[in-house]
Parts: structure tokens; sequence; C-alpha cells
């Protein structure tokens, strides 16, 4: 029996998640689990921020205290792991730990103008053929491009600067060693690196006026990053990259869908990148050496649809009783709702879309509005399984969930019957804090157990149809 710690560093909140390892790494039980939430910092119309400093302080505090409450002492635990959230990035000096400024959201939409220029002078290909990613805001380089055009730094201090994910910063932070490292799955979202030769690309860093020599070692995702108070860090993996791993999609073709602030669909592709410009190919992992490549379907706005539907529009004042509202008058509604909240993304990829409810009339209830915000998460959801049967040339059969909306059996029961696909949850919630332990070496005989399964009960194809031609239309 062994304890491990998983740091899940989310959007939201930081957690530590104490779990005991039996059986040669055949079973992994949860036994502990401790959250402190941060805050979302709004400075401008688009920009989301969030404090680097008290991001840390949380993660320190988690990670004692899962340690404490179960009386345990810190040479009892074998190793921590980090799992983190992607894209979100921020700059600090290596030599004083001073910051500048907050960490970027992946959510903030500052670099929009910066891509829409590059867009527009056409270096679409060239970044998609290196990075395998999109040229738009989601991602960490126009960030970056824009703080460096709004921030003036002396050249004394751009030679201490560092410039790293969320996952840099926390193994800077954490580790005794003062470790300037990242790992491949984090590394790729930046839009600065090159999935084929797995290094920072210097045109890339050019283009977007990012010092290559600020940027952190890469690392695989499995290696030895420094240790915490004797406690050796032994993985790092993106969030979303790990929780495919987490719900063991290790077979090319099998896909996972985190639906939580936001969605991310991530379809095992092997040694593979693909050409298809409307998804991106991204790193999964890199485990001793050896590089997994996975297609990626993001949807920017997931949950916060529905947190978007209770706070600003007061349509409701529980999930629960939004569910409810949904299911009355034989669950069906003419409104359409078009998820454009902070722009639309995969398959469509327009940043600049903003959301709409149309084909309302006079006899349109807020039960009509609730119903059509959930019709079409599970619309765009369906769309990018469609593009993923089309790239591999066959059908899906069957799609692993995680994530905070799966506690929803009414929205899983939607997506079952809209996707005409069996939809799989797992047992343990953490999907993302299972990837980061199950890619160490020794946990390969660990299997996750199924706690529910949804299966297509009537069809949705006539309301899918119209609202993908709306969207068309639309845009």
């Amino acid at each position: 029996m062994a304890y491990r710690i998983v740091v899940d560093q989310s959007t939201t909140n930081t957690k530590a998640i104490l779990f005991e390892i039996e059986g040669n790494g055949r079973q992994v039980n949860r036994v502990d689990r401790v959250d402190i939430p941060h805050k979302q910092i709004y400075p401008k119309k688009g920009f989301v921020e969030h404090n680097p400093k008290e991001i840390i302080e949380n993660t320190i505090k988690v990670i004692d205290a899962v340690i404490d409450n179960n009386k345990l002492k810190y040479s009892q635990i074998k190793s921590i792991s980090i799992t983190n959230q992607r894209e979100t990035i921020l700059v600090w000096d290596k030599i004083t730990g001073k910051t500048y400024g907050n960490a970027m959201v992946w959510k903030c939409n500052r670099g929009i103008e910066i891509c829409e220029k590059l867009i527009e002078n056409g270096f679409e290909d060239l970044i998609r053929n290196k990075t395998g990613l999109k040229i738009d805001p989601y991602f960490s380089a126009s960030k970056l491009a824009h703080f460096f055009k709004n921030n003036k730094i002396c050249e004394l201090e751009k030679k201490n600067l560092a410039i790293g994910t969320m996952d840099s910063w926390l193994i800077w932070n954490l580790s005794e060693e003062g470790n300037f490292y990242t790992e491949e799955s984090n590394a790729c979202r930046t839009l600065l690196f090159d999935i084929r030769n797995k290094r920072w690309d210097e045109e890339l860093c050019k283009i977007f006026d990012v010092p290559i020599n600020a940027l952190p070692k890469v690392v695989d995702s499995n290696t030895d990053f420094g240790a915490y108070k004797g406690i050796k860090i032994s993985s790092v993996l993106a969030d979303s990259q790990s929780a495919l791993l987490g719900n063991k999609c290790l077979e090319e073709g099998q896909i996972k869908a985190t639906l939580g602030t936001g969605s991310s669909m991530l379809l095992n592709f092997g040694n593979k990148i693909c050409k298809n410009e409307r998804i991106v190919t991204t790193i999964a992992w890199n485990k001793n050496g050896k590089t997994t490549y996975a297609l990626e379907g993001i949807i920017k706005s997931y949950g916060d649809i529905l947190n978007w539907g209770k706070n600003k529009l007061n349509l409701f004042s529980s999930y629960d009783e939004a569910s409810k509202l949904a299911l009355e008058d034989n669950n069906k509604t003419d409104v359409i709702f078009v998820p454009a909240i902070q722009g639309l993304s995969a398959p469509f990829w327009k940043p600049k879309a903003k959301g709409a409810f149309l084909n309302m009339s006079i006899t349109s209830t807020k039960k009509d509005l609730i119903k059509a915000m959930f019709d079409s998460l599970a619309f765009q959801t369906r769309a990018v399984i469609d593009l993923y049967a089309e790239v591999l040339n066959k059908e899906i059969e069957e799609i692993f969930l995680d994530g905070g909306s799966t506690k929803n059996p009414f929205f899983m029961q939607l997506l079952a019957d809209v996707t005409q696909k069996k939809l799989f949850v797992m047992d343990i919630e953490e999907a993302s804090a299972l990837g980061t332990l199950v890619i160490m070496d020794g946990m390969e005989n660990y299997t996750p157990k199924v706690k529910k399964e949804y299966i297509p009960t009537k069809s949705y194809e006539r309301q899918y149809t119209k609202w993908k031609e709306i969207i068309k239309k639309i845009f």
C-alpha cells in the first residue's frame, strides 16, 4: 500500500487529492480531498486573470492540509503529481519570484486582435503545420504578445525572465531545486511549440515576439520534477490530456469528453498528426520518451453556459431546478440557442461570434430558454463527434465522460440521445487526477470502473439538423 497526492490546479480552484494505491497499481482508492477556490479577475471586457501568488499559496495549503488531516507524515507520501489548467500563462522573475501582473487565463480574449492580424497576413498554415493548433486567443501565445506589447521590460530584467504555463509556475515554486520545467502536454498548448520536432520553435517565438530563452525546459510527462518537502514530484500532465489517460483511453480512436467550465473532447490518435483544419492536433502525453498525439474539439463555454443562465439571466436558482424545468412539456422546444457567449469554438471556430436565442414567439417561456441551452451543448458536442467520425472514416460507438456535467442524469441522457452513442461515466470523479497517476511507471495495471452507462433512447436528428443549419447561415 502506498499513499500518493495529486494536485489538481483548475480554472476555479486548487485541489489536493490523497490516493491509496494497492495491488501493484490495480486498485486506486480516493482517501481525501481538500479544495480552495481562487478569485476570478476581470480587469476589462474579455480579459480574465488569476492571481498566481494566491494559487501557489493555495497549492501549498491544500497539500499540507490533506497530509495533516489524515495524520500522515511527509515521509509516508510516495509521490506528488500535478495536473493543471492549460494555456493559462504568466511571466515572472526566476531570481526574485516577482510576477509581472496576473496569470492570463485560457478563456481570456486579450489576444484576439493579434490573432486576426496574423490570419489576415496568411500565417494560418505555417502555425497549424508546426503546432497542430488554430490561431486563436484561446492559446497562450497571443496573450503573451499582448503582454509584451503593453509592458515594457528592461534588458536587465529580461535576463531573468521566466514565461510558463501553470505547471511551470507550480513546479518552480514547489520544487526544492527551483526547477524551471514543463512537459509536452502543456508546452504544445502555447502556439510556440513544434509538435513534430518537439521543441520550442524560434520562428513561432519571433512571430509572437516571445523571448525563447525565457521558456522552460521541456521534459517527459513522467520524469523527476524535483521534490516538495522531501516528496518526489513524479509526473505532470495538462488536465484534459490527463483525463484521457485517466479514462484509460489508450487505444487509437478512443474518445473522452471532459464536461466542465469548458469542454475538451480528445481522441487518441496514436503517433499521427491530423491535417484537417477544422480540428486541432495536440500532444496527449510523452511517457518515457514516446509521444502520443490526440485530436481535440474545444468548446470554450460548456458549464459556463448554465452558470450564465443562472447567475446573469436568473432563469433558475439551482441546476436541479434547471433540469426539472427542461424536462417539462414533453422535453421539447422550438427555441434555438447559439452557445457563443465567449465566441464559438470547435468545430466552427468563430471567436467573435455572439450568443443568441432564436425562433422565439409569444408563447415561449423560460422553460424553452433553459431547454434550448441544454440542447445547444449537446448539439455542439455532436458536431465535434461527427467531425471525428469523418476524420477516422468510421463510426464512433462510445464516449468516456468526466467533469461536473456528468452529475446531471437528465443532461447525460440528452447527450446520449443527441449523439446516438453509448456514454460511460467512470466511478472516480477526478479523471484528470487519475491520469497523472496512471502515467507513472508501475500503474499500468489500473483499470477504471464504470459508474453509469447511458444508451440512446430516442433521436434528436431533426432538431440537431435544424440547429446546425442555423449556425451555418449565421456564420
